[in-house]
């Protein structure tokens, strides 16, 4: 267990500070962790498995301008995928787990275009925020749901 929250925390580290920044290995050591957790560990595989999303998300971010269409697509199924196991694996009672889930999920969707997945899921984080007293959380939804508009990725277009 302690190696899994190691190679977690490391995998956060990658992903988060810039001066060592490097979404690959980001990748690398939350598989890693994913690999070291027990099968019911279902909130800990969960955490992993949405920060894979975050991280197949933030490649698509730092790409959506520079890159064809088919590789930024890749990276936001890559996302959608991981971001949807997560949902599926966590427990429904785990509001604060399952609220940023819902929000990724409203920003991907949206940020894809798919103007009829994003709001639904934006509503269901909003919903869970406020439910567990979290007015600033169900606000940033509210402000990412506003802001959400496909021609902010015009590689995209079709």
């Amino acid at each position: 267990m302690l190696g899994a929250v190691v190679a977690f925390n490391h995998g956060t580290a990658c992903q988060n500070l810039a001066a060592i920044r490097d979404l690959g290995q980001a990748e690398r050591w939350y598989r890693r962790s994913l690999d070291l957790r027990a099968k019911g560990d279902r909130m800990g595989r969960a955490k992993c498995l949405g920060q894979l999303g975050s991280d197949a998300y933030e490649r698509f971010r730092e790409a959506r301008n520079t890159k064809p269409a088919p590789e930024l697509m890749r990276h936001l199924n890559d996302a959608l995928g991981r971001y949807r196991d997560a949902l599926d694996m966590t427990p429904p009672d785990a509001v604060g787990q399952l609220a940023p889930i819902h929000n990724e999920l409203g920003n991907i969707y949206g940020g894809a275009g798919d103007l009829d997945r994003a709001p639904h899921h934006c509503r269901e984080s909003i919903r869970l925020n406020e439910a567990r007293g979290d007015p600033y959380g169900a606000a940033t939804t509210r402000r990412n749901l506003a802001i959400t508009r496909p021609e902010r990725f015009p590689n995209l277009r079709r």
